[in-house]
């Protein structure tokens, strides 16, 4: 009997380890979830935080003065809000506001700050501002307070006015909100839009009588600009949809990193309200234009002049005359309110990881005609990128913007009245860089009007009739001047590069010593200024929207006879200022400047001649010029999805242009540029450094330069299925070695930023399914699971299906037609939300990102389950155990099981003094400190319930901060939560005492429903998820009051 006893005893040892062994395999899927988590968090947090450029930002220094305004005539006279005007220097530190407002002569700019931003954020602009613009003393049609002592003598004459760059300077009005959190309410937002009207009229109003009290010559203003920031730039839009907005009285709009197409996140349906309104109000106006346009219902000049921005100076001092426009006064605006509109968004670029670039985009909200969307890297003399904050005060851009905002106004009414058309241009040109023009990636603008010579051929046979060439040399002084001095080196020309070292005036580059190409590139060391003029001043050959760009130096195209030249200098592009660093060791200075002539421009002529002052010519500097073949510089990239290699030896093209035919904003990729050391053979270190420069064609304005570019990183803020463009300016001395391939860890990064707060949508939906298993097994084998097993439980049930089969079939919805249609039809039926527009749409996450969000709702409710259940033993063990109570149940159900009417007062008084969400978690609380010990199933309900009511907290909290933050002015009664708060604090008195025993297949079906709703529409809007808890409370309560009828009857 002892064998057989021994081998009973093994073998129930090996039974043993087998089921700890499937105990542990049961657990795995949870670890694998976690440990991924964990990892992909660990990724995205270091791209998204780590890698990122230098900030290059210079700062901005001021003499700051505020002064505040009282707003006379306030739609809400209980409005906290305060206005004030800021005046830079020490000459305004002696005035009182009075004084300061009588000097009131320039363009009026409101400054509105975003979430908890501060009024005095606008000290920055201002401060430049004035520097940029003219003093007070300067403007002219000016007549002092002191000659205004003889109102019946005719006003002199006034002098002839000096040469100013700007026709007025900017006077900025800056608004206090009390640093509020607008991003987290709607209310909010709405309040702080309807002081913003209010302070518009109070400007205009200001303007009115400063301008009679001294006697100016010039109108006053009839509209304000208004510049805003995150935040604000969405209050500056949602001004013209108010009631008590005064019609024309905003008709342009500078945004700064505004998230303008959609918030971030939704936590709360008012904000998700407040961007669909104001989305579909700018929608339809501009739809309401186009079909005005399409029509072509504008018959006269005469209707259209009543509404046009601009009008004569007879017309603007009878304006001026003439009483100000009241609301009631106001005729409508035709057509459309947003005809006269120009709205301008900046966004900072990859630095500002608070708000995202592409929701800056105005593409889809307003027309290319009424607005523009730029990146800070592609605008002039800034070619860097700002973070959220930083764009206010970061010196480069603040300058391009306001020379954009001071070209604006009238030279003859000095004021903001320009038709909107010409002011859209004056900002295109201000802030568009025309690179893609000057380097041949888009078709290039017509350079010249015809000739009457160009017909005649030029007489030697060397060019086709059919070209149309430029000016005739004689014609044009700088030419034949340039001709004169090139003439003579025509015999010694250079074939592609001239020393650093080279004193020379004139360089001449002949395209004869390269037969077989058609285009022409050249790198200098020779730095270039933007001509900080106003548009109305540049000269009339120069091409609209190319490069402004004052070179000391020309580059000229000239015939084999020198008979015709034509000026091509406007083609010359400006480098980002390198670094000291950035110096090669041949100790040649960093590139400034290059300049491409595609074949377009370059057939017909011979010679490229760089004219190089003689001021210049007396320092040293580096001119490397290279004729090349268009076609062996293009490179065609058909996607990036493997390591792609390309080796170019000495003697490559200067320019090198890939072409991304289709790429994903969500999927950057790696550039890297590495020198080839061959053995056995010398080579000598570059001329210049590797130089990148990327750019996609879509609405938003997206360019960008890296300098000493040996691992440049290329991310998009837009998909594009045109084709981008990754430009390399290489040595053509020195040979390279380009690969390209996928970034995986800037594609996780970027995900993590686009997808992040859909997780707790998807993390709602999968608590709410481990919901329906707890209960189904409850109703099947009377056990209630603990939260851990249920979840492994939904794992193995659902996972199979967010992992593999959702993606799957979203990778064949678009074969499959069937698919796509019955897609449409859940899209229609099932989004049960009239937020849900197509700017909504675009967050919605793909089918490919679903595996990772339920990866990341798994380790959410697993860490926050761990952690509860800590917490609950941890209770037990501390607290006093008091007798035990009888269990409640249908047999025994007895009054005790009842919450007590004391109990009920104390909840409502909590609740109304207090709020009510502290009220849920005050009450959560004591259910973890009254928590069950002697029934399991009891105790595991108790703590699902627990983690139920934490998730609703979590997803109400930011109504307990917006309570906080007002404390200090007002004392909230009612925050409009009580009614669902109050059916949670019932939920959770009667999960005290006891698992409802009555549970109705409904309630199954109406968790499980909830469960999909908040999986689809709560991925976007977050507030839906709460909803649904809700929703889940709700029925389970029902359930609880329905076992208390069954024991009564």
């Amino acid at each position: 009997m002892r064998p057989f006893v021994a081998n009973n005893m093994m073998y129930s040892n090996q039974q043993q380890q087998q089921r700890e062994a499937r105990s542990c395999t049961k657990w795995t899927p949870i670890f694998v979830a976690n440990l991924v988590a964990i990892i992909i968090i660990g990724l995205a947090l270091s791209d998204v935080f780590y890698d990122l450029e230098k900030n290059n930002c210079m700062m901005t220094y001021m003499y700051p003065n505020y002064f505040e305004i009282p707003v006379r005539n306030r739609t809400n006279p209980q409005s906290r809000y305060r206005l004030h005007l800021y005046r830079e220097g020490g000459l305004y530190s002696s005035m009182n506001t009075t004084q300061a407002v009588q000097r009131l002569q320039g363009v009026p700019v409101l400054f509105i700050p975003g979430n908890a931003g501060c009024y005095k954020q606008v000290r920055s602009v201002a401060a430049e501002s004035t520097r940029l613009g003219p003093s007070i003393a300067e403007r002219p049609y000016v007549q002092t307070t002191a000659q205004a002592h003889k109102p019946k003598l005719p006003p002199p004459s006034p002098p002839p006015p000096p040469f100013l760059p700007y026709p007025n300077s900017l006077d900025f009005f800056t608004i206090d909100f009390i640093e509020e959190l607008s991003a987290l309410n709607g209310h909010v937002l709405a309040r702080q839009t309807e002081y913003v009207n209010d302070c518009i009229d109070e400007i205009l109003a200001l303007y009115r009588e400063a301008n009679q009290q001294q006697l100016l010559s010039y109108p006053p203003p009839t509209s304000v600009i208004l510049l805003g920031h995150s935040m604000g730039g969405l209050v500056a839009r949602a001004t013209v949809t108010l009631p008590n907005y005064t019609p024309g009285s905003v008709e342009t709009i500078f945004m700064l990193n505004s998230p303008t197409r959609a918030g971030p996140i939704f936590i709360q349906r008012s904000i998700a309200d407040f961007y669909h309104n104001t989305n579909t109000f700018w929608v339809d106006e501009f739809e309401k234009l186009n079909v005005y346009h399409d029509h072509h219902i504008s018959s006269s000049s005469s209707s259209s002049s009543s509404y046009s921005a601009s009008s004569p100076a007879d017309d603007s001092l009878a304006a001026a005359e003439s009483s100000a426009p009241t609301r009631a006064d106001c005729p409508p605006v035709p057509v459309s309110a947003l005809a006269n509109m120009t709205i301008v968004s900046i966004c900072g670029g990859h630095r500002d990881t608070l708000i995202r670039s592409e929701l800056a985009s105005l593409d889809g909200l307003v027309p290319s005609s009424h607005g523009m969307s730029i990146l800070t890297t592609s605008m002039p003399e800034v070619w860097l990128e700002a973070d959220h904050e930083c764009i206010l005060w970061c010196n480069q851009m603040l300058v391009a913007m306001l020379r954009g905002m001071l070209a604006l106004p009238d030279t003859m009414t000095k004021q903001n009245t320009r038709p909107q058309d010409e002011r859209m241009r004056i900002i295109r040109d201000q802030l568009y860089s025309g690179i893609p023009d000057a380097i041949g990636i888009l078709p290039p603008p017509s350079e010249s009007d015809d000739l009457d010579g160009a017909e005649d051929g030029l007489g030697d046979g060397t060019v086709p009739n059919t070209i149309e060439l430029g000016d005739r040399v004689e014609d044009n002084p700088i030419l034949d001047a340039c001709a004169k001095r090139a003439s003579k080196i025509r015999s010694q020309p250079e074939s592609s590069f001239a020393d650093y070292a080279s004193t020379r005036e004139v360089i001449l580059f002949d395209l004869a010593t390269s037969p077989d190409s058609d285009s022409f590139a050249m790198v200098t060391s020779i730095p270039t200024q933007i001509d900080q003029a106003t548009t109305s001043s540049l000269p009339s050959t120069q091409p609209t929207g190319t490069v402004r760009a004052k070179a000391p130096f020309k580059v000229v195209l000239f015939t084999s006879s020198f008979a015709y030249g034509l000026d091509v200098t406007h083609h010359i592009v400006g480098l980002p200022a390198s670094p000291s660093s950035s110096r090669t060791f041949r100790d040649s200075p960093p590139a400034s400047t290059f300049i491409n002539i595609s074949p377009s421009i370059l057939t017909g002529y011979r010679y490229v001649v760089a004219s190089v002052p003689a001021m210049l010519a007396s320092k040293h500097y580096m001119i490397y010029a290279q004729f090349y073949n268009e076609s062996d510089a293009s490179v065609s990239l058909d996607g990036v999805t493997t390591r792609q290699s390309y080796t170019f030896p000495i003697d490559h093209p200067l320019i090198i242009k890939f072409a991304v035919t289709t790429h994903h904003k969500h999927f950057p990729f790696l550039v890297n540029i590495d020198r080839i050391h061959r053995e056995k053979e010398t080579t000598l270190p570059p001329y210049f450094l590797p130089v990148t420069y990327q750019y996609t064609p879509q609405i938003m304005l997206e360019e960008k330069f890296t300098l000493n570019a040996s691992n440049t990183k290329i991310k998009f803020h837009q998909s594009s299925s045109d084709v981008s463009y990754v430009i390399a300016f290489l040595d053509p001395a020195t040979p390279y070695s380009i690969s390209v391939s996928v970034d995986w860890r800037g594609t996780v990064g970027r995900l993590f930023r686009a997808y992040a707060s859909s997780v707790g949508g998807m993390t709602v939906g999968l608590f709410l399914l481990i919901q329906v298993a707890q209960l189904n097994r409850w109703k099947r084998m009377d056990e209630y699971p603990h939260l851990m097993v249920a979840l492994r439980d939904v794992l193995r049930t659902y996972a199979p299906l967010a992992l593999v089969l959702v993606p799957v079939l979203g990778m064949l919805a678009p074969i499959l037609w069937p698919l796509r249609l019955i897609g449409k039809l859940l899209v229609q039926f099932f989004y049960l939300d009239a937020n849900m527009d197509k700017f909504m749409m675009e967050q919605m996450p793909p089918y490919w990102v679903i595996p990772g969000l339920f990866i990341g709702a798994i380790a959410i409710l697993s860490f926050i389950g761990l952690v509860t259940w800590v917490l609950f033993l941890a209770v037990q063990q501390v607290r006093i155990r008091p007798p035990p109570a009888p269990p409640c149940s249908v047999e025994s159900m007895q009054g005790s099981c009842l919450p007590s009417w004391p109990m009920f007062v104390v909840m409502v008084v909590v609740m109304v003094s207090v709020h009510s969400v502290i009220a849920l978690l005050v009450f959560n609380v004591w259910m973890l400190l009254r928590s069950s010990h002697s029934d399991t199933k009891l105790r595991h309900y108790q703590h699902t319930v627990f983690v139920m009511y934490i998730l609703c907290a979590l997803y109400s909290f930011t109504e307990v901060i917006l309570w906080v933050k007002n404390l200090p002015y007002t004392w909230l009664i009612w925050d409009g939560m009580e009614p669902a708060v109050l059916v949670m604090i019932l939920h959770i008195w009667l999960a005290m005492r006891q698992v409802y025993t009555r549970m109705p297949q409904a309630l199954l079906v109406v968790l499980f429903v909830c469960a999909g709703y908040v999986m689809t529409v709560g991925l976007v809007l977050s507030y839906r998820a709460f909803d649904a808890l809700l929703v889940g409370s709700a029925s389970m309560t029902a359930c609880h009051l329905l076992s208390l009828k069954v024991k009564n009857n």
